[in-house]
Parts: C-alpha cells; structure tokens; sequence
C-alpha cells in the first residue's frame, strides 16, 4: 500500500515558480486616451480621403471635395470605431478580412480535403498531411488524482514540467483531450441482459439480473450522463525538419552557381524523424507518475481524427486496412459529411460545433487547472494545447527588452497618475521572474496557444427540446440551444478556480477556429493572422495543465463498486488484476454502507459468469438474501452438527502440494482439538498436541492415504470416529506408536493416550460433542457447491475456546473448496475484527493471505475501524500482514479515527477529511454511500458513489424472517427506476 512517508513528502512540495505568464502590457505610445502611434495605420486611409477632398475644394474641385469629405468621415468614424472596441488578439485589418471572408463563405462550399488535411496513413498509424508534414499521435492513458492535496497536485505538474522541459526539449506538440457518450456502462447491462436470458439461469436470478440491467438504462446511465475520455499527445515533422545542418559559408548561399547542397527529402527521411519524436514524447510521459502512454496505431488514429470533425463511428480493421493499401482515400473517411460555417458555430452535420479559445492566462497558474474541465459530464468537448518551443537565448533576449519597455510604460503611466501602473508593474515583476527562470534553470519557453471545442448533438437537442418545448422552433434551434447552453457550462469552470482564464469564441471566424484546435492541423488561426495569437510560457505552466487525470476503469471480469464520483464513470475493477495478492479490505462504521455494497458487488460477481464460487462469513445474518438468490447453502455453525476435520483432497497432481495439503490437515485437527479440550476445562491442552498430531497422521494412513502420493487422496475420507478408533489402538498397542519397545517409552505413551481419551468423553454418545462424530453434515467442499454463507450467531453464546475451536474447523474447510474450486472465488468475512481479536485465527488468516492467491482466491475482510488492521506494539504483525497482502480497499464513513491510524493507509488530509467527516453513509437516507476505493496498481485514492437498483435492495433486504415468496414478491418492483443505498 501507500506508504505514509510518500505522502508526508508530497505535503510538502511546494508549487513551481515557474507557472507564471507574464500579462500582456500596451507599450505603444499614445496620442490620447483611446489611441495610440500604432492606431495612425488604421486612420490613415481616413486622412488620405480627407485630405482628396480638401484638396478638391481648394482646387475649385466640389465633387471631388464633396466625395472625398464625406468617404473621410465615414472612413474616419468607421476607424475610430473600430480601434477603440479593438482587442489585442486582433486588428481591424483582420477584423476587415474576417467578415469579407465570413461573407464569402456563405456563398461558397468549403473544399472538406483543405478542413481536414487529412492525405493517407502509414502502417504505422502516422497520417500524412496535405501539407507535408507526418504527424504521429501517442495515447497517454491518465492518473487518478481525485482528492490529491496541494503538495500531490504540485507534484504530478512539477513532474509533467520536467518531462516537457528536459525530455521534449525542442519537439513542438500538441496536448488533445476529447470526450464522447460513455459506453461501458451500456455494456455492462447488455451483460447481465445476456446472462439473464441464458437458459442456466433460474428466475429469481433473471429477475434481479434483468431489473439491474433496467436501473443501468433507464436511470443510472442519464443521470450520471458520464463521458469517455480520451487523451493523447501529437507531434509532426515536416521535409525541412528531416534536413541536417549544412556548412554552406554565406557566399556560397548568395553564389547562385554554387549547389547550396538543399537535398531531396524522402518520406522515409520524414517518418523517420517523426517516429524518433514519438518515441521521446513516449519516453518522456512514462516518466511521469502513474501515466501510461502508447503510439497510436492506424485504425485509432483515423477514428480519432473522424470523430473530431464529427462523424463518430469507429474506424473498424477493414476500411483501416482498405485505407493503408490505398483503395480508400484517408481524407474521404476523416471528412466530415457537412462543413458549413455559421455566425458563432460550425454545422457538422449530426453536431453543431463552437471553439472558444483562451485569451488571458492567470498571472501564477494553480496546479492542475485543468482537471475540472477533463473530468465534466454532460457535454462533449475537445481541449487542444499547441506547444511550440523557442530558443531559449531568444526568449531572454526578448524579455530583457520587453522588460525595458513595460518599465518605461510603468513610469509613464505614474507620471501621469495612472492607476494602472499598479498592474504594469505586477506585469514587469512577472517578466523579471521569467527572465531569471529561463536563465538560471533548465526550464525551456514555449509558445502556447489553448482552444476548447464545445459540441452538441441530436440527442443533446432532444434533451433540450424536452427541457424547453414551448421555447424551441425547429430542430436546429433545439441544437443551437444545447450548444449555447453547453458553452456557458464550460465556461463556467473555465472563469472560476482552479482555471482563471478567459475564454472567447470570436463568430467570424469559427471555422479557422475549429481547424486550429484540430490535433492534426496547424495553428491555423495563429499562421494565417497578424495578431500573435500564442502566450510565451515556461514549460511549468504547460505542466500545470495536467489534463491526464480522472480514470475509467471498466475492467471485463471486474466488480461493480459504483461510480468514480471524480468524472462519473462506471467504477468495474476485479481484485484478481491488481498485480499482487487478491485480497481486499472493506472498512466502515456500523451502518455506514459497507455490507450492504460489498454484498452488492459480490453478488453482481457471482451472477455474471460460471465458474465462480462465493462464500461468506459473519455472525449478523446479513448474507441471507444472497444466499437465497444464488441458491447457496445456508449453514448454522454451531457444535450440534458433524463436521470432519480430516476430509482431505488432493489440491493438485503435484507430490509437494499434497504433502503440504497432508500436513494443514493434521495441524488444523490438532487446532480443532485444543480449542475444545480447552472449552472443557482442560488447562494443559496443548501438552497433548504430539499425541493428537501423531493420531491424526496414522488416523489418514489407516485410510490409505499416503502423503506424497496423491492419487491415494482418493481413498475415502476418516472421521473423528476413525480418529477415535485410531487413538484406542494406540492405547491398546502401544508398542506400534513408539520408537523402541523399552517398557518406559511404551508405558509413558499409554499413560499420555489413556489420559487424552479421558479428557475427549464429551466426544462419547451423549456426550457435549458427540455431534461432530461421523460422517459430514456440513459439507462446502463438493463440487455442486458454488455459494456458501457460513453463518455463525448461533455461537455468539460459546465461550471462546469452543468459539475459536468452530471458526477454525470452518475455516479449513474454506480451505479445502479453495483448492479445488474450478475459478476465482471470493470468501467475504464480515466482521473480520471478531477473528483477528482470537491470535490463532488471526495467524491463520495471516497464513492463509499469503497461499490463497496461488489459487485465484481472495479473502475479504470487512470491519469496522481501520485499527483493527493496524497492529498495536504488544500484539504480533499478523494484522500489518493481512493490511499489507489487500490489493483493495474500500474506506466508508469512519468518523473518531486517529491520523496516525489513517496515515498508515496512506490517506492524505484531504481523504482523511472525506471518510471522517463528508462520506455519506448509507443509513443517511439518502439512497446511496459514498467510500474511497484503493486499488495497488492504480494511484492514489477513487471517491466513489455507491448505490444498488431496487430489484437488488430487495434480496439484500430479505431475511427469512421474511417468509418463502418475500423475495420474489419484491422483485415485482424491479423495473422502477430508483437507488438505494443499504444501512450496513
């Protein structure tokens, strides 16, 4: 598990000073309030015309002076205008071209093959552009980082800064993170729909199957309306990016008779230089915490590139294969079926399509602040980061200018009593600290420049139709509507913390925008305008973005825990994946939800699929439900039944395997054996444990049962009746146990057996134990046994030998089915802290935590404080160990619960806070729980909303107080749409 330590670290990292951007400051000289030198550009046609028409009056000319007058004011108004609503991300030459362009659009069809650039992909998976260049594209498969402090956070950028700045260095790239409609949880209830209708399955199964499978459809999925992300990283090379350097002296360059030694560049050359970029962009992002990153191969590329300019079907092997071998034109699969460009959107067809792009940074970026937007739900949206490096030496050249001139403009203004000089000097103060970063460390500039592309499409219209019926005209206006109302939601997390940017979606020039954020493309807007539309940045504000957090995990044989409450997904994860020991750990206050969900996931787990076996553990009855839906044998653990501690089964061909299955069965007899001698009264019984371990073997090899040869496992089982017999022979013939026929030794042996058949009379007919002779009566280990609920309340009133004596004869017959059960199982003990408070159940399950993996068997442990797996200085490690081999771990609401305790599972103060104080728990009312998931090869903590469908809430609530049809009665209810969240 997490160690303490790591999180005591990761406190205290501090944010990195280089996620900074330095404002932009207007340095140009002004002529007055609202205009400047630079505005005279503007005026001037303005001045031309004026002074043509002066000039015509003075020259007896009316008609040219009357012309010329009035074109200038009208031209001179118009400019004014214009310069004094300007922005700085544009001019009015632009804004002039933006809406002759807007115009002419509208009457003419957009050329799809120049909207894409989209000309052929390699085997590989580059895609070749129209421009030339080769882009490659890396998958970056994201970190959790819910609930990470302030030091965590600084961390994972600080990290990711590094990678950009030491590692990327001068490769230009660009981050894309896109989303569409999430699908596993679809997937999920056309699973249980499948195994509902398998013949196999009984009614009451179907039944609870099928109305879980409606909760997911008609109720779960729309309200969480999740979203699947995705994220990768593209980087391109272009011809003269594959060029070495040359040592042409300049003459030679200027000698038109001298070859300037330019070569021909082959697209080998080119492919060449882009995968060696890929390749470092890989390297760079596996160095980053928990990031995952892989290249991207030909059918993801072309569906992700399809996807983008909205035509969402996936690219399947075929049309992939058909576009590699050139029967198909990779432009014709990415073009979008319909590219019109509207005032403020982009018609695509099936989406309506709106970029906004980032003009204004915060001054000092938080860490991750982008992690709000990559995890919404209900919108489909796309995040494109064009990073473009620039030599550094340049970069500081610049600053010290720009440093010069924005401390020339802050004097000015504070001769003049200008109270923004205020905000010039904060700006300075910001170029100051760049400078000295890109000087003094290994911190790289970059130009960055941001869009978000925000979407709707036909069921987001429908959605809003049925929202506002009365208020809609159309269809398209149904569209147009969701798409308005999907900007202002992203919008809204983009204004606020932890992002403070501003965003714009200029209208003329959407389309160019929609290009721009495109992960195949160029900058566009940036290269086709005069205003610079890119923000110079030290890599760590790169870093700072951190968009790969928020994970979906839906692994396919995994258990439904419920929803990752970060961005919504479907939370499936099996303990059998984890990498190390399957074990898992559930702990929370009583009727905090832990039972309850636990029983949820593992029966989902139990129906799903063949093969599985369940078993459960508790002395509260809570399993009584589960046990009836899975048809599962219902046993009362008391003395009153017969029980065999030395059934034995050969858990493989293997002769060690047996041996060491021959010698747990005689120790977990001698176990049996103390414990009730021990609830007879019998002081000194572990002084009699030689005799019963040498009954036990000989008791087995009476039987034919030959420890290292396993088929004579075979043989038949003994009993306590065979161990009795077995003990009265070594009572009667003596010399037949011992080593020498020596009086004494045969003698002393005698003595000690005839004094252990005394104290073992409780085994005699009327005897306290005279149940437990004979053949099995509770019997788990046969093959027809697929679930099984151990219930022991019957032995709340035994005295803790007898108590201790039962639970471990239990035990190892879990033992036994373990070994021979066909496929994974799970054995859940509910209130594990009654077996770890006895030392020898908790050393069993200590033993048994480290040999059960081998055999896809994971023990599961629920309880109800973390302290009860955390050992105390007087007590062995047993607890630590157990803690230590869980893969899982699942925290409910657990309130009085010390830091030091919590520390030792690795939860920082933020976790602390979220189990102790805000986890909703399930007797609330409010029809769900809240937990924090851990799983080992996953970072950090998952906060995790838990609830169940009504047809589960109705076995998980039946006792057999209930009656025999209680069950099938409340599955009547299953098809309604609502949630519950369970007591305990």
């Amino acid at each position: 598990m997490t160690q303490n330590t790591q999180h005591t670290i990761d406190a205290q990292i501090q944010k990195d000073p280089g996620q900074i951007v330095p404002p932009r400051v207007d340095t140009s000289i002004d002529i007055t309030d609202h205009l400047s030198l630079k505005d005279l550009k503007t005026l001037a046609p303005a001045g031309v015309l004026t002074t043509a028409g002066v000039g015509g009056l003075f020259t007896g000319n009316p008609t040219l002076g009357t012309v010329g007058l009035g074109a200038g004011a009208v031209a001179g108004v118009g400019a004014i205008g214009m310069t004094v609503t300007n922005r700085w991300y544009n001019s009015p030459r632009e804004r002039v071209a933006d809406w002759y362009s807007h115009i002419r659009s509208d009457d003419e069809n957009t050329a799809l093959a120049d909207v894409t650039g989209v000309a052929g992909m390699t085997d590989d998976g580059l895609v070749e552009m129209a421009d030339g260049r080769v882009v490659g594209l890396v998958r970056v498969d994201p970190q959790n980082a819910a609930l990470l402090d302030d030091g965590g956070q600084n961390s994972l950028a600080a990290s990711l800064s590094s990678a950009i700045d030491e590692q990327v260095r001068d490769i230009p790239f660009r981050i894309y993170s896109t989303t569409r409609d999430e699908k596993p949880g679809t997937v999920v209830a056309q699973r249980y729909e499948e195994r509902a209708l398998d013949p196999t399955t009984d009614v009451d199964q179907s039944d609870v199957l099928l109305g879980t499978a409606d909760w997911l459809t008609d109720g779960d999925i729309p309200n969480w309306n999740a979203r699947e992300w995705k994220h990768y990283v593209a980087v391109d090379a272009a011809p003269s990016d594959a060029l070495g350097p040359t040592d042409e002296s300049l003459w030679d360059i200027a000698n038109p008779l001298v070859d300037t030694g330019v070569e021909t560049v082959s697209d080998e050359q080119v492919w060449k230089k882009t995968n060696k970029r890929v390749q470092t962009v890989v390297d760079a992002i596996n160095s980053v915490g928990e990031l995952e990153a892989e290249r991207v191969e030909a059918a993801e590329a072309l569906s992700m590139a399809r996807n983008y300019w909205g035509r969402t079907d996936e690219v399947g092997g075929p049309l992939a294969g058909d576009v590699l071998a050139g029967e198909t034109e990779a432009g014709h699969v990415v073009n979008p079926e319909t590219f019109d460009e509207q005032r403020g959107w982009v018609d695509l067809g099936d989406e309506f399509a709106r970029t906004l792009w980032i003009a204004e940074y915060p001054t000092e970026t938080e860490s991750m602040w982008l992690s709000r937007l990559t995890s919404i739900r209900g919108i489909n949206v796309d995040l494109c980061v064009n990073a473009d490096p620039v030599d550094k030496d340049a970069a500081i050249h610049e600053l010290s200018q720009k440093i010069a001139d924005v401390g020339s403009e802050g004097m000015d203004r504070q001769e003049d009593g200008d109270v923004t000089t205020m905000d010039v000097d904060d700006a300075n103060d910001a170029n100051v600290k760049m400078r000295k970063l890109l000087r003094d460390t290994p911190s790289q500039p970059w130009d960055v420049s941001t869009y978000v592309v925000v979407r709707a499409d036909n069921e987001a219209a429908l959605n809003t139709a049925d929202e506002t019926l009365s208020a809609v005209e159309s269809f398209d206006g149904a569209k147009h509507a969701a798409l308005d109302e999907a900007e202002q939601d992203v919008r809204d997390l983009l204004t606020t913390t932890p992002a403070n940017v501003t965003p714009i979606a200029p209208s003329l020039v959407q389309g160019t925008l929609l290009r721009s954020a495109s992960p195949l493309t160029t900058d566009v807007w940036n290269d086709e305008t005069p205003a610079d539309k890119s923000r110079r940045v030290p890599g760590a504000v790169i870093g700072s973005m951190f968009p790969f957090c928020g994970v979906s995990i839906q692994e396919e044989s995994g258990m439904d825990w419920g929803r990752n409450e970060q961005n919504g997904s479907l939370l499936r994860l099996s303990p059998f994946e984890r990498g190390g020991a399957p074990h898992q750990l559930t702990i929370g206050q009583t009727r905090a939800g832990k039972t309850y969900s636990a029983s949820k996931a593992a029966m989902r787990w139990w129906l799903e699929r063949d093969g599985r076996t369940l078993i459960t553990i508790d002395t509260q009855q809570g399993f009584d439900g589960v046990t009836r839906l899975c048809n599962g044998k219902h046993i009362e653990v008391d003395a009153s039944q017969s029980v065999n501690p030395l059934r034995i089964t050969a858990p493989s061909d293997d002769p060690q395997d047996c041996a060491r299955e021959f010698r747990m069965t005689v120790e977990e007899t001698v176990a049996f054996l103390t414990n009730l001698l021990r609830s007879d009264g019998v002081d000194n019984a572990d002084e009699f444990a030689p005799i019963l371990s040498q009954a036990a073997e000989s008791t087995l090899s009476r039987a034919g049962i030959d420890a290292h040869q396993p088929e004579t496992f075979n043989n038949g089982n003994p009993n306590l009746s065979d161990f009795i017999d077995t003990l009265i022979d070594m009572n009667e013939s003596p010399e037949k146990y011992t080593w020498s026929d020596d009086g004494h030794e045969v003698e002393s042996h005698k003595t000690q057996v005839g004094e252990l058949l005394t104290k073992l009379r409780s085994f005699q007919e009327g005897g306290k134990y005279e149940a437990l002779v004979g053949e099995d009566e509770i019997d788990i280990v046969s093959d027809d046994v697929e679930m099984a609920y151990l219930d022991l309340h019957s032995l709340s009133g035994s005295d803790d030998a007898e108590k201790s004596a039962m639970l471990m004869l239990m035990l190892s017959q879990v033992r036994k089915k373990i070994k021979t059960a066909p496929g994974e199982t799970v054995l859940m003990l509910d209130e594990a802290h009654v077996l770890l408070d006895n030392p020898r159940t908790a050393n069993w399950l200590q033993k048994a935590a480290r040999e059960f993996a081998r055999y896809d068997a994971s023990l599961w442990f629920l309880s109800q404080s973390p302290k009860d797996f955390v050992s105390a200085d007087s007590e062995t490690d047993a607890r630590d160990t157990i803690r230590g081999q869980c893969g899982m771990v699942h925290i409910f609401r657990t309130p009085a619960v010390d830091d030091d305790v919590l520390a030792e599972f690795g939860l920082n103060q933020t976790q602390r806070e979220f189990v102790r104080e805000k986890a909703v728990r399930g007797k609330s009312g409010r029809g769900y729980s809240e937990c924090l998931i851990y799983a080992e090869d996953i970072a950090g903590w998952i906060p995790t909303y838990v609830e169940t469908s009504p047809a589960e809430d109705a076995v998980l609530s039946w006792s057999r107080d209930d009656g025999d049809e209680a069950l099938a009665d409340d599955q009547g209810q299953d098809r309604t749409v609502a949630a519950a969240g369970g007591d305990d």
